[in-house]
């Protein structure tokens, strides 16, 4: 296999000030480990005998954080994973990686938000390639409340897609500030034609996050068939995108 050089894309909305961010295309060929290796990211352990596209996908994601962090490219990088395989940001950052598989097969997504604690609670971002005709009956079924809403201003496949990627940066953002699992269900997600989507909590997470808690983020989806979700939480407690 061959090496290839990420290429840095930009995301199509602008992000807060306090928010930094690196996104790339990535060919699939590349060879994990080689590279790892040049681009100073430290092997995870718990990669060991896991298939090739995975451990290159990971390593995108976690140079994606290395670029929006600003560290130099000759500074070995080692972003860990706690026991519940979140990734474990520096003390005083917050931060965000989404990967995913382009629809031409040969390309692969990576990006990554990182964000100064002291200005935000939590960031979150996700990205998914639109869900193929003939499985959106079946993913709508997994992730779809009948509170969702919006369906009506889009392709069932386009909306069902936002959906889920929304209710992925939720769960991204929520997660780290009460440690408690919550599920697809437990979030109702209104898409609307702006490209912004609101999220309303269906259940208590704690205190802090009380069922109605809401949700603002924006959403994209661009040329390549991929849809993007964001959202950001200030240490106001504001919820904007």
């Amino acid at each position: 296999m061959k090496t290839f050089e990420p290429k840095q894309i930009s995301l199509p909305w602008r992000l807060p000030d306090a928010v930094k961010c690196c996104t790339v295309l990535y060919g699939v060929e590349v060879d994990p480990d080689v590279f790892a290796q040049q681009t100073r990211i430290i092997p995870e352990h718990s990669l060991e005998g896991a298939v090739a596209s995975r451990r290159l996908e990971y390593y995108q994601g976690r140079y994606c954080a290395k670029k929006a962090m600003s560290w130099s490219d000759d500074r070995w990088f080692h972003l860990t994973r706690a026991g519940d395989r979140q990734p474990q940001w520096p003390q005083d950052m917050v931060g965000s990686i989404s990967h995913t598989r382009l629809q031409c097969g040969s390309q692969g997504f990576a990006g990554a938000l990182v964000a100064d604690r002291k200005v935000m609670r939590a960031v979150a971002f996700d990205a998914e390639s639109v869900i193929a005709e003939q499985r959106v009956q079946g993913i709508r079924k997994q992730v779809c409340h009948q509170a969702d809403r919006g369906a009506s201003d889009f392709q069932e496949a386009v909306w069902t897609t936002i959906v889920f990627s929304a209710k992925e940066s939720v769960y991204k953002l929520l997660y780290p500030l009460c440690e408690k699992k919550f599920w697809f269900g437990d979030a109702a997600v209104t898409v609307r034609p702006d490209y912004s989507w609101k999220a309303e909590l269906l259940i208590e997470l704690n205190d802090a996050l009380p069922q109605g808690f809401v949700v603002e983020g924006r959403w994209c989806h661009d040329d390549r068939g991929l849809i993007y979700t964001s959202c950001y939480l200030a240490n106001n407690s504001q919820s904007y995108h």
